[in-house]
């Protein structure tokens, strides 16, 4: 079984982050587990693979703007095969309310599923790079499943997506905890680019991947 705090328990080891911290996140563990049952009861389809990154998240662009991201759908590639992931990052997982914790989880849920529905359905654009590889590249910022249709009756999570995600996560208490209690004492911070915020999966990949019998049926769902 696969242990989410993998990554933070090396950043550990490496003392790029404190036993204090490290403690904190198990406590907190039980949070984003309840999120992703109410997500998972919600539509019936299991959770994506999930882990927990020891760093904050920052969006840099070429003109100066910035915005901390705090998960992002991150497939794992190896040996032509890929596994859906998602990626929480520490920051979300020790300073986020549970209201703004499920609402990550259930947004990146919907980045998810369509990112499942593209790639089953064929739809994702593919562009050839060389003579022998194919990429096939998607925006998880910009691409996502209508809350309603996935979450259904269940509207106080589509309720809460609203809430939440007018343009992006809009959370100030989160925003300013993060800036005050990882960012600025020098805590592990990576920088992006909007251009490197890209799904890019080979090919052989996609040709390769069986989605789940639950998966599939919510897919159908959506598409009637």
């Amino acid at each position: 079984m696969f242990d989410p705090l993998l990554l933070v328990k090396e950043a550990v080891k490496k003392k790029m982050l404190s036993e204090e911290i490290f403690s904190l996140s198990v406590k907190r563990m039980k949070y984003i587990e309840e999120a992703i049952k109410k997500v998972e009861k919600a539509t019936g389809v299991k959770y994506p693979l999930w882990y927990l990154a020891p760093y904050a998240l920052i969006m840099r662009s070429s003109l100066g703007e910035t915005a901390i991201l705090y998960a992002r759908n991150k497939p794992i590639i190896s040996k032509d095969k890929m596994m859906f992931a998602v990626e929480f990052t520490l920051p979300l997982h020790l300073y986020a309310s549970k209201d703004t914790l499920l609402a990550v989880v259930a947004h990146e849920f919907t980045h998810y599923i369509e990112l499942a529905r593209r790639i089953n359905e064929f739809e994702i654009l593919s562009s050839e790079i060389s003579t022998t590889v194919f990429e096939a590249s998607y925006r998880d910022v910009e691409e996502a499943v209508k809350p309603e249709l996935i979450f259904g009756r269940y509207r106080s999570i589509v309720r809460l997506l609203k809430e939440r995600f007018l343009d992006g996560l809009s959370d100030d208490a989160l925003n300013n905890k993060t800036m005050k209690r990882w960012i600025e004492k020098g805590l592990p911070t990576v920088n992006i680019s909007p251009e490197e915020n890209v799904i890019r999966i080979p090919m052989k990949a996609i040709l390769n991947l069986k989605l789940d019998e639950d998966l599939i049926r919510l897919l159908r769902r959506i598409r009637e």
